[in-house]
C-alpha cells in the first residue's frame, strides 16, 4: 500500500538516546491512518505516531477530488 502525500523531513536528536533521527510530518485524512500506521510499523516497529486534529491547512498544495 502507498499513501500519495508530501512529507516534511526534519533532522532531530533523541532527548534520551542523543541519537540523530529524522522526524517525518505528514497530513493525512482519518481514512488513511490505518494504512499509514501499517506502513510505519513495517518500517520501524519502535516508531511512534502523534495524531493531532487539524483545523486548517494553508500553503502550496494541490486539492484533489475524492471519488
Amino acid at each position: 500500500s502507498k499513501i500519495y502525500r508530501g512529507v516534511t523531513l526534519i533532522d532531530v536528536q533523541g532527548g534520551y538516546s542523543k541519537q540523530q533521527k529524522t522526524l517525518i510530518k505528514v497530513i493525512i485524512s482519518s481514512y488513511e491512518f490505518t494504512t499509514l500506521n501499517q506502513l510505519v510499523n513495517r518500517l520501524d516497529s519502535k516508531a511512534f505516531i502523534i495524531v493531532t486534529p487539524v483545523k486548517h491547512v494553508y500553503g502550496n498544495f494541490k486539492k484533489r477530488t475524492i471519488a
